[in-house]
C-alpha cells in the first residue's frame, strides 16, 4: 500500500486494532512505524477515518431529538482531553502521524433537538399551529411514474 504510515499492530487498544484491521489494506511490506510485515496497513486518509470512527463516532451522545459527538479533532488545535492510560499512547500516535489534536466538542444546540418549533410541537397548546405551519411550508406533492 503506497504511503502507509501505520498498521493495526501499532495500536494497544483492542478496539482500535480491530477497526484498523477493517479500515486498513492488506499489505505484506514492513510497517514504517513498528516493522510488522503482516496485516492491514493504514495511509494518512485511512488513519483519519479510523480516528473519526473511533473517537468522534465512538463518543456520540444521543438525546431524545438528536445526537452529537463529545470529542472532535482537527489540525488547528492541540489535544486537551484526557483518555484512559491504555488509550493514551494510541491517541498520541494518531496525533503525531496526522498532526491533529483531540478536544471536547462544544456541540450546537440544534444538534441535540433544541429547536423552537420542535419544542412547540411537544406542547399541546401550540402543537396544532406548528403542524399547520409545517403543512403550509412543506405541501405534499404526488409524483407520477414519469
Amino acid at each position: 500500500m503506497p504511503n502507509s504510515i501505520l498498521c493495526f499492530e501499532c495500536f494497544n487498544d483492542q478496539g482500535l486494532r480491530l477497526d484498523a484491521r477493517l479500515i486498513g489494506m492488506a499489505d505484506s511490506s514492513a510497517c514504517p512505524n513498528c516493522g510488522a510485515t503482516v496485516g492491514a496497513k493504514l495511509n494518512e486518509s485511512r488513519l483519519g477515518k479510523l480516528a473519526h470512527r473511533f473517537f468522534v463516532w465512538g463518543s456520540l451522545f444521543r438525546f431524545d431529538y438528536g445526537a452529537a459527538p463529545l470529542i472532535q479533532f482537527n489540525d488547528r488545535r492541540k489535544s486537551s482531553i484526557t483518555v484512559p492510560s491504555w488509550l493514551d499512547s494510541d491517541m498520541r500516535l494518531i496525533e503525531h502521524k496526522l498532526g491533529v489534536g483531540f478536544f471536547h466538542y462544544g456541540r450546537r444546540l440544534w444538534m441535540v433537538g433544541e429547536i423552537e418549533p420542535l419544542k412547540a410541537l411537544q406542547d399541546v397548546a401550540s402543537s396544532s399551529s406548528v403542524i399547520e405551519r409545517i403543512l403550509a411550508e412543506y405541501p405534499g406533492r404526488i409524483l407520477g411514474p414519469d
